[in-house]
């Protein structure tokens, strides 16, 4: 465990559900005894060693060379043994933390992320990568056979995230593709993916202008910007709206709206002459 989240009261909560912890601890810590703190060992000798013990936890402070102490706290060793002078649980840990580096490492490289200031957004991103990664070593390790087409890991672990995002969004999609008054970009964009859904006939904000001929594609997608200046007012009054005309496919005012339906279906007063 990192030494940030680390403490006395999450790993007795841990060891209640049954969760042993090894990590290390900051030696600022109100858990940490004073003894055991770097203000009482930076002058020590190197290769000097101190324990602490609660109900159920064991903290050890080591001294590698001078000026430099390691805090470790651990659930899961309750005896003082030292291996090559150095305490059994710094060896432990030693042989155990590149576990955590090496996953953060592999979620790096293909993330889910996006930036926002909600932690709990940050959580759920952090939640789906590392279940990703999961899920591939899992797979990897019941299908021998894509283990043996994919010896590169890396590639092999690009295709199975893209197949995994498809699935995800597979039910998603078809029940979009089912709507009768879907928006045209998302028609468009369904269509790549192999769905054939019913397009909506109302033009709104980031709609599509033209439909693509043929198989749909990213680049044939184009939206209609924001806002825009109505066509019937004069210049000189530069007044820009989000309605748009289903006819003639302008930007209209409220004033020059000559029919409109649930804010959906409009016209304006130029085509409704």
């Amino acid at each position: 465990m990192d030494r940030k989240f680390t403490s006395l009261a999450t790993t007795a909560e841990l060891f209640e559900k049954k969760l042993t912890v090894v990590g290390t601890i900051a030696s600022t810590r109100r858990d940490v005894p004073l003894e055991l703190r770097p203000q009482s060992l930076n002058k020590s000798l190197p290769g000097t060693i101190r324990f602490a013990f609660r109900d159920k936890e064991t903290l050890v402070s080591y001294v590698p060379k001078r000026n430099k102490v390691v805090t470790v706290l651990s659930s899961q060793h309750r005896d003082i043994q030292v291996t090559e002078d150095k305490p059994e649980i710094i060896m432990y840990y030693n042989s155990t933390k590149a576990g955590v580096d090496t996953l953060d490492k592999c979620v790096r490289q293909y993330s889910c992320r996006r930036s926002t200031r909600r932690w709990p957004m940050a959580v759920f991103f952090n939640l789906i990568d590392i279940c990703a990664y999961n899920s591939y070593v899992i797979f990897c390790k019941t299908n021998e056979s894509w283990t043996a087409q994919h010896p590169k890991r890396k590639s092999g672990r690009k295709k199975f995230l893209k197949s995994l995002g498809k699935e995800l969004c597979k039910i998603n999609m078809e029940n979009r593709s089912r709507y009768k008054g879907l928006n045209k970009s998302y028609a468009a964009v369904l269509r790549i993916f192999g769905y054939n859904c019913q397009q909506g006939e109302a033009i709104t904000r980031g709609s599509v202008i033209k439909e693509p001929e043929g198989p749909a594609t990213r680049a044939a997608i184009k939206k209609l910007p924001k806002k825009g200046r109505c066509f019937v007012c004069p210049r000189s009054e530069d007044r820009k709206y989000m309605k748009i005309c289903n006819q003639c496919e302008k930007y209209i005012c409220p004033r020059h709206t000559a029919s409109e339906e649930k804010n959906i279906v409009r016209t304006c007063s130029e085509c409704n002459k």
